[in-house]
C-alpha cells in the first residue's frame, strides 16, 4: 500500500542515519515474494534483524519507530 510506504519511509531513513552500519530494506511480500521467502511472516509489520548470517530478531513489531530504535540499540551494541 503506497500510503503505508510513505508513512514508514521517513522513519526508515532516520533509522538508517542513526545506525549507519545497518542496512534497511522495506520488502512488500506481495510484490517481492522471493525476497521474503526465508521469513516467517505471521502478521504485519514483520521485522528481521540479522548480523551476517545470524538472525538476531525475527517477529512482529508495532509500527512505532521508537520500538525499532530500542531493539536496534540493544542488538547493535
Amino acid at each position: 500500500d503506497d500510503h503505508l510506504m510513505r508513512i514508514h519511509s521517513p522513519e526508515f531513513q532516520a533509522m538508517a542515519e542513526r545506525f549507519p552500519r545497518a542496512e534497511f530494506r522495506w520488502v512488500d511480500i506481495e510484490d517481492d515474494a522471493e525476497a521474503a521467502e526465508d521469513i516467517e511472516v505471521e502478521n504485519f509489520p514483520t521485522i528481521l534483524v540479522k548480523r551476517g548470517g545470524e538472525t538476531l530478531f525475527e517477529g512482529v513489531m508495532l509500527p512505532h519507530h521508537e520500538h525499532l530504535q530500542r531493539l536496534l540499540e540493544k542488538l547493535m551494541t
